[in-house]
């Protein structure tokens, strides 16, 4: 049986907490394809300062150069408006409707405390299986049972690492978050100024 995970995010930028995450997820699970989803526009992130979407998706192809499992997707990128989860997934089963694929879809735990808020949550659980990695500030024990117990709770560190702080603060620009090539393009294009 395949199975195949896909990843959905701004990317703005991609870190290497990212990729660390991926890479043990895709060995964890024995993902055969990892597949990130850079969204136009997040559905909970609207209004927030961002890097045009051909920057976040060049970022992320330099980022994952060299990964063969890692592929990305622009599908997201190539909507207008709000990207929704649930129409993302529908287009993928859609896309690859064999019955010998088993689905999962990779999230922090700052989502899984607001996964109700997400447009048709409960089909999504029916959809695929998630993963829930944890994030510093946003404590798992807190998400609502009835959605906890549907989820795969990762055994992976906290990574004291954030896009937003990133965007935030030019100096971690050069930090072990994130690879050079993309700190590069960062300072080359003056993203984030």
């Amino acid at each position: 049986m395949k199975r195949i995970c896909l990843f959905g995010g701004t990317f703005d930028p991609v870190h290497k907490g990212h990729i660390a995450l991926a890479e043990a997820v895709c060995q964890a699970y024995n993902i055969s394809r990892f597949i990130f989803i850079p969204a136009r526009v997040a559905p909970h992130k609207e209004g927030s300062d961002s890097a045009a979407p051909w920057h976040r998706l060049e970022m992320l192809r330099l980022a994952t150069k060299g990964k063969p499992l890692f592929e990305i997707s622009d599908m997201e990128l190539q909507r207008e408006g709000i990207s929704y989860t649930i129409d993302t997934i529908t287009s993928f089963q859609k896309e690859y409707p064999a019955s010998d694929i088993r689905w999962f879809y990779l999230i922090g735990s700052d989502n899984l405390l607001i996964f109700k808020s997400w447009r048709n949550w409960s089909e999504l659980l029916k959809k695929l299986e998630f993963l829930v990695a944890p994030r510093k500030g946003f404590p798992i024990e807190e998400a609502e049972s009835d959605i906890l117990e549907k989820m795969i709770v990762l055994d992976t560190p906290y990574l004291d690492v954030s896009a937003t702080k990133l965007r935030n603060h030019l100096a971690l620009l050069k930090s072990q978050w994130l690879e050079p090539i993309v700190a590069e393009y960062i300072l080359n294009q003056k993203l984030y100024r």
